[in-house]
């Protein structure tokens, strides 16, 4: 049931992120937008963005596709069959995740983003909400997979309601 606050600033914030965790149907973790006092979002940033030295992306495309990514840590002893639930994105100005553009990975290199990538990345979860947000200038929007390797590699209850997903491919 953690919540974590962005607030509006007119610098962007120049940070990729990753959705780990689990929360549950009365208290999601949340990842918000505060605005600004003209009803500004506040701008998370791909150009130049840097990744937290050291979080457990896994697989090197995992972190080279996305602004925001929503999977389990690499480094979770059951990484296989974790799955990150009941998350809720909203109130966001997400953009810029784009093969034009480059990042500081988690080892600290300078890396473009991947051809086929998007602003958020969803490599599995179940009860996820992207809600009220301003997605563009990526590769894609929005990606979402499922694989058929089990329950625990479908993502399911995705709902993506009243944003504005425009300008990217």
């Amino acid at each position: 049931g953690d919540t974590v606050r962005i607030f509006y600033r007119a610098a962007p914030y120049a940070g990729k992120f990753m959705l780990s965790g689990v929360g549950t149907a009365a208290a999601p973790i949340r990842v918000c937008g505060v605005r600004g006092p003209a009803g500004q979002r506040p701008v998370v940033e791909g150009r130049d963005a840097v990744s937290r030295r050291g979080l457990a992306y896994g697989h090197p495309l995992h972190e080279s596709r996305s602004l925001v990514v929503i999977k389990p840590l690499a480094s979770s002893p059951t990484a296989w069959t974790d799955v990150p639930a009941h998350l809720q994105i909203d109130g966001l100005e997400l953009r810029g995740a784009q093969p034009d553009h480059t990042f500081t990975d988690s080892h600290g290199v300078v890396q473009r983003y991947a051809a086929f990538g998007a602003c958020v990345w969803i490599e599995r979860g179940h009860h996820i909400s992207l809600v009220d947000n301003h997605i563009h200038d990526c590769s894609n929007g929005v990606f979402s997979k499922s694989t058929d390797d089990g329950d625990f590699a479908v993502t399911r209850d995705l709902r993506i309601a009243h944003n504005q997903i425009e300008g990217n491919g």
